[in-house]
């Protein structure tokens, strides 16, 4: 038995774009075949698509307004009709005050046999569970360790264009420098790397604010820090929010 989760807001998009100039017709018949292939593939005896909820309805953007503000992507044509048709035919299910990746990342954690389908890097890598990423045919695990590199990562390197706070010039190649030896590690022990290294970048950026780095400093870095993580981690549970694993202060 495999469980299959679809991201939905992948599926509009990735056939919705190629039939822009086709009829609602043809552009049901892509979604209907490009879900089959995807549960051939894995073999699934079960489906579930979710669905994200709007943007300024996202629980992300309670905690910062201008999360994903200045995305200007264009919907297609047919997103309305497509959207509605996995609801109607498919039964997906649609996030109330949240994206399709916590919807599916809650189904990971809490249920057996799934298989999180889908090309977006933070369910395929920053979620414990089976994957398969439906466009580069590749079927993988990403186990608890995994995941937990993969946010820290994500954390040091922030997100720019959904607006999510994170450290100037540090991309991929100097997050994995920075955490290198710590795959497997626990949170407190990344947790204080990721502190260490922004309190080392934000003492040269904020150096014309204060005379010498305090508690007032220190605070309102781990703030910052704390709301970027609360953005980039995926939900494992209804209602969480993410909090750094020493508490406010990091004490």
């Amino acid at each position: 038995m495999n469980h299959a989760l679809l991201d939905g807001d992948i599926l509009l998009y990735r056939v919705g774009y190629t039939t822009n100039e086709e009829t609602e017709e043809v552009a049901q018949f892509r979604m209907e075949e490009l879900i089959q292939r995807i549960l051939d593939t894995i073999k699934a005896t079960q489906v579930s698509i979710f669905l994200s909820c709007g943007r300024a309805d996202s629980f992300r953007a309670k905690l910062n307004p201008d999360y994903k503000a200045h995305r200007k992507q264009e919907k297609p044509v047919h997103y309305a009709f497509l959207r509605q048709y996995l609801i109607d035919v498919w039964g997906a299910v649609e996030g109330i005050g949240e994206e399709a990746d916590d919807l599916i990342g809650i189904a990971q954690n809490t249920l057996t046999n799934t298989t999180a389908c889908t090309i977006d890097k933070d369910i395929l890598y920053g979620v414990k569970g089976d994957k398969f990423d439906f466009v580069k045919e590749k079927v993988f695990h990403t186990t608890e360790e995994d995941a937990r590199h993969f946010f820290y990562k994500q954390l040091l390197m922030g997100d720019r264009v959904d607006n999510i706070f994170g450290i100037t010039g540090v991309g991929t190649a100097k997050s994995d420098k920075i955490l290198d030896g710590l795959w497997g590690e626990s949170h407190e022990k990344y947790w204080n790397k990721v502190v260490d290294t922004y309190r080392g970048y934000l003492q040269t950026e904020w150096a014309d604010q204060y005379e010498e780095w305090t508690d007032v400093e220190e605070e309102r870095m781990i703030k910052m820090i704390t709301l970027s993580g609360q953005q980039l981690k995926i939900r494992s549970e209804i209602g969480e929010i993410w909090q750094p694993p020493h508490g406010l202060l990091g004490d």
